[in-house]
Parts: C-alpha cells; structure tokens; sequence
C-alpha cells in the first residue's frame, strides 16, 4: 500500500473517530434553512385555508342569497295589506279590499302571512346573535319586526344554521310599482356586521292585488280584444 493511501485513510479514520460537534457556522446555516422552510409551509397553509374559506363562502352565499329569496318572495307574494312611501313622502295604503289604489314607492310595512303578531304590520331589520337589533347598515339574521300590545317583537325568518362560515346578511330595499303589480327586491350577503360581500335583486309579483279595479269590484276600465282568423294583428278597444 502506497504511503499517499495510507495517509488518506489514517485522516478519514481520524475524522470517524473524532468526537468534536458541528461547528457554530454549520448550525446557523441549518437554523436558517429549516426557518425558511416553516415560513414557506406556514404561507402554503395560510393560502390554500384561505382559499377553502372563500370557495366554500362562494357556494354557501349562493344558497343563502336563494333560500332569503324564497322566504321574501311567499311573504310579499301573499300579503294582502302593506304600505308605500312615495318620493315626495306620502305614504299610500295597499289592501287587496280596495284595488283602486295604485302607487309606487318604497315599502314601509306589510302585513306577513307568516310572522305577523295579530295582524299587525311587519318590517324587516337585522338582529345580531343575541336578537339585538342592528343599524341598517349592518348585516345580521333577517328578521320580521313589529309592534303588538304595546311591544316591540322581532322573529326571524331563518333559523341561525342558514348563517354558515361567518355569513350575515341583510334587506337593503324592498319597493312596489302597482303599474306591474311588482316588488322589487334588495338583498345583500356580508361577513360579520360590517364586511360587504355580495349583493342581488329580484321582482316579486303581489298575486292578491289587481290595480285598476273599484271598492264595488267593478273594473275602471275593460277592453276588447279581436284576432284576425289567422292569428296574426288585431284591434283593441275600450
């Protein structure tokens, strides 16, 4: 064996058997490297949790905005009594007893088929988890308000489980055209009492009203129709 061999081996033997540590520069490099790796793990989970959130807040503000749209639409599709504020500020009595009365503005109050205390008006307002009422800015659980016997009385029209991942919402409008015998609709989602998070409107047809016609149930004005044999232009006359 060559002396240059054996003294290669004698240095590698010498390193196996040393029992000195890792030196302070090799251990500072290692802190840095594994601190490098946790701050790009923590960020990857950060992200991608964040990203979970807003996809399942996507779908669950869908529903929600849906099931707010039913619930609205079967009350203001079958109330039979409400009122309308009107520009100028005349407020204007809506009752399917006297359809004679057209208007349009925004609606103050209506009777609810549903939420209604001894049939008295309703408004809608936001309520926090402890059935506080909210500003109309804030967002909240829909509820339908009123007064009864002296007293203030606030039910609302979905249970808290329709609130999910931190979403609330609010009515920001509601107005009636007795031209088209329409409700229009604002409904706005958010998160928390503050955060905007979407918005949407819808038309509901008021199915007990209408317009045009007197207190005696005669109509004000009736019209004739007429077809030529081959379905095409006609003629209309009062």
């Amino acid at each position: 064996m060559s002396r240059r061999l054996q003294a290669i081996r004698a240095r590698l033997k010498g390193r196996l058997s040393s029992t000195a540590g890792f030196t302070l520069g090799e251990v500072m490099v290692t802190v840095i490297i594994v601190g490098l790796v946790a701050v790009g793990l923590t960020q990857a989970v950060g992200l991608g949790s964040h990203q979970y959130i807003k996809s399942l807040r996507t779908s669950e503000s869908k529903v929600l905005t849906s099931t707010l749209e039913t619930v609205i639409g079967n009350e203001l599709r079958n109330t039979t009594k409400f009122t309308v504020q009107t520009d100028s500020g005349e407020e204007i009595d809506f009752s399917s007893d006297d359809m004679s009365t057209e208007g349009s503005g925004t609606v103050t109050q209506f009777l609810s088929v549903t939420y209604s205390n001894v049939n008295t008006p309703t408004h809608f307002a936001s309520l926090d988890s402890d059935g506080n009422v909210l500003d109309s800015s804030q967002y909240g659980q829909v509820a339908l308000g009123g007064t009864a016997d002296g007293s203030d009385y606030y039910n609302l029209i979905l249970g808290a489980g329709s609130y999910t991942t931190g979403l609330t919402a609010r009515v920001d409008s509601v107005t009636y055209d007795s031209s088209t015998c329409l409700f229009t609709v604002t409904v706005s989602i958010g998160v928390g009492q503050d955060e905007a998070y979407s918005s949407t409107t819808f038309n509901v047809r008021a199915l007990n009203f209408i317009h045009g016609v007197t207190t005696s149930g005669e109509e004000a004005n009736t019209y004739t129709v007429t077809f030529d044999a081959n379905g095409g232009s006609g003629s209309m006359s009062s």
